[in-house]
């Protein structure tokens, strides 16, 4: 295994081991919940890196807790990002669907967690997934926290602008006037909308991925030289991040 794949999944395997470790304290810390952002975020960015094992553990980890008979009552929205890797792994819809079917949940303290897994993996995800669509439209309809995050996230992924432009219509017609009203008129205008729930998330996760990367001996104790062994292409990686349309705080939903 090349350097690369070594920090890569060393890293994965101990960030695991911790989420299982920490996964039945009675409170969800927020180390917890960025732990596992990282995790779904080095899956998306390196998925062909990790190992099989890691791969496999992080899918049983997910099936074990998904059965469990508590699942719905205190086991749901404490494994988003787990259920995006899994997807990110798989592409087994049904992974992304018990994901996103909790974007519109009434819950506002787990709703900004699932949200921002759900980032990590919306270009993957198809504008027709009818689990997103209610959730997304709920959130609208109540005026919950992040309504207009998940409208954002909704509109970038896979579909055509014409799909996408019928459902605002849609939307504006059943919300005339209010905040509701304004932004999606906004959005319909292709004006610039600032919005950092994404962009945030995904900082927080570099810097954590960066800070313990940093603290682990392999790095600490190596030779000035270590990373120009490195085999990933950091070129491909910048370009990777940059294309990520979450990645920024201006939105800009173009219409032409």
């Amino acid at each position: 295994m090349n350097l690369s794949n070594q920090i890569i999944n060393c890293f994965i395997s101990k960030e695991l081991r911790l989420f299982k470790e920490q996964f039945g304290s009675t409170i969800v810390t927020e180390i917890q919940d960025i732990r596992g952002l990282s995790i779904a975020w080095m899956c998306y960015y390196f998925k062909d890196y990790i190992s099989y094992e890691n791969t496999l553990a992080i899918i049983e980890f997910l099936d074990e807790v998904q059965e469990r008979e508590d699942y719905n009552i205190k086991c749901w929205y404490r494994i988003p990002a787990l259920q995006a890797a899994a997807f990110i792994f798989t592409s087994k819809i049904f992974y992304a669907d018990k994901l996103v079917c909790n974007v519109g949940c009434m819950q506002s303290w787990a709703r900004g967690l699932i949200i921002q897994s759900t980032g990590i993996i919306y270009p993957l995800l198809s504008f027709n997934n009818k689990y997103l669509r209610k959730s997304v439209e709920l959130n609208i309809e109540y005026h919950q926290q992040y309504w207009e995050a998940s409208i954002l996230l909704y509109l970038n992924t896979r579909g055509s602008t014409k799909e996408k432009k019928i459902w605002i219509e849609q939307q504006l017609n059943l919300y005339e006037g209010g905040s509701c009203d304004e932004f999606l008129k906004i959005i319909k205008r292709s004006l610039y909308y600032e919005e950092c729930v994404f962009i945030n998330a995904w900082n927080r996760v570099e810097s954590y991925i960066i800070f313990k990367l940093l603290s682990e001996h392999l790095i600490v104790n190596s030779q000035p030289d270590l990373f120009g062994e490195l085999e990933i292409d950091l070129s491909k990686l910048i370009q990777k991040d940059n294309s990520h349309p979450l990645n920024t705080y201006l939105f800009n939903f173009d219409n032409k």
